[in-house]
């Protein structure tokens, strides 16, 4: 697990695309083929993809059930790997997070807590499969 600390100002969401625009930089760096989709592809079974990275889904209880059994689905079944960012919202509950392992935490400087209602982490999820 890496512990990262920001050192300059971005929100949360910034800080993500920042971190998924790096990614996939790097990815093209090292030949790898990836690709951002806007569409929704809930339900579906993703085979062009190896890897699904999602952030700040799990917002409402009724969308985090639907979409963790779906993530489920494509990481165990079908071999996806699957990294989730959250601050900690409440539909990543206990029972969800013990069927993952924490890959990393951020740690948010203090205008960031405060303009996001008090988070004062993001971490990232790797789905165990």
């Amino acid at each position: 697990m890496y512990d990262i600390h920001f050192g300059q100002r971005r929100s949360i969401q910034e800080s993500f695309h920042f971190r998924c625009w790096l990614w996939m930089w790097s990815g093209k760096c090292r030949r790898c083929k990836s690709r951002s989709e806007k569409n929704n592809l809930i339900g579906d079974c993703c085979e062009e993809f190896d890897t699904i990275l999602i952030g700040d889904m799990f917002y409402n209880e009724e969308f985090a059930s639907l979409l963790f059994e779906w993530l489920n689905r494509i990481s165990t079944e079908g071999g996806k790997t699957v990294l989730i960012g959250d601050p900690g919202r409440h539909g990543l509950t206990p029972t969800r997070r013990q069927q993952m392992s924490l890959a990393a935490r951020y740690v948010l400087p203090a205008h960031v807590c405060m303009e996001n209602h008090g988070f004062t982490h993001a971490d990232v999820w790797s789905l165990n499969k």
